[in-house]
């Protein structure tokens, strides 16, 4: 409600916030005073929704160091955020563009394992999944060699030693 008095002309301005839903909005202003009324229809058309994607949304890598690139494209959003649920293997090497890399260091272990890395802006996430191969043992041995087994059946104990993996 806005109230003045006095005669003569008068300007008023009307701000509308930015309108984020695809929907149009709509409202009445209505300006009076003891003599008249008038109604003013306003009217606001629905903007464009923010968008956030990425590509790829997944990648398998070896167990070797390396780096992999992903695509993230926005539209309606000021600014991509981006958190890496594990830092001890992944971290964050650059950005060209609206292209992220992010560098993995190498899989020691004997099993694989994966990371994510979620971008978020507008309200919106998106969630790259990282998975990295077990490194394969190699170099592996096992003792004794042989053994001679009767054929009633027996137990025997063998040990095995792999350089770069478990056993």
């Amino acid at each position: 409600t806005y109230v003045t008095t006095g005669t003569g002309s008068r300007s008023y301005t009307i701000t509308a916030t930015a309108n984020s839903s695809s929907e149009s909005r709509s409202f009445n202003l209505v300006l009076s005073d003891a003599n008249m009324s008038v109604t003013v229809p306003i009217s606001q058309t629905g903007g464009t929704p923010a968008s956030l994607t990425i590509s790829p949304t997944s990648g398998l890598v070896g167990y070797a160091a390396g780096t992999v690139n992903i695509t993230v494209t926005s539209s309606g959003i000021s600014s991509v955020d981006f958190n890496i649920s594990d830092t001890s293997w992944v971290s964050y090497s650059g950005k060209s563009g609206n292209v992220y890399t992010f560098y993995y260091s190498s899989n020691t272990g004997a099993v694989s394992r994966t990371n994510t890395i979620v971008f978020s802006g507008g309200g919106l996430s998106r969630t790259y999944t990282l998975t990295q191969s077990a490194t394969t043992p190699s170099d592996f041995s096992i003792s004794p060699t042989s053994g001679l087994w009767s054929k009633g059946g027996a137990t025997g104990t063998y040990d095995g030693y792999g350089k770069k993996g478990s056993t």
